[in-house]
């Protein structure tokens, strides 16, 4: 299957909220929120009502770096990726398809997550 990018700007991800809807998980909610340089995914455990949030730095690029470039951290880029340094490496998701309700994204490690906007 072939999966062509979408293109996005930093500015129409910025101030969004996205509940995750595939997959899905029994026991827990997933989703993610961003800010112009913050891309934080939170888990909230059903059982205990507990919340996790993950906020990470992240940037859009037009191609996966092979290097994190941390002066791109906060500006207004379009792209296809999200890019974000985990564990002292580049981690990136591809926009696989974006629209006003969901947008869907392949990781770099092969999981695709689809999320639905939160209004």
């Amino acid at each position: 299957m072939v999966c062509h990018a979408q293109k996005i700007a930093t500015s129409e991800l910025n101030g969004t909220k996205w509940k995750e809807i595939s997959p899905t998980y029994d026991y827990c909610e997933r989703g993610m929120t961003f800010t112009m340089d913050t891309r934080t995914t939170s888990t909230k455990f059903y059982k205990t009502g507990k919340e996790f949030n993950c906020p990470l730095k992240y940037y859009i690029s037009s191609s996966i770096p092979e290097t994190f470039d941390s002066s791109q951290i906060g500006k207004n880029r379009k792209g296809s990726y999200i890019i974000q340094y985990v564990d002292n490496s580049v981690f990136w998701f591809k926009i696989v398809d974006i629209s006003s309700t969901k947008i869907t994204l392949l990781s770099k490690l092969g999981d695709t997550t689809v999320y639905q906007k939160v209004k």
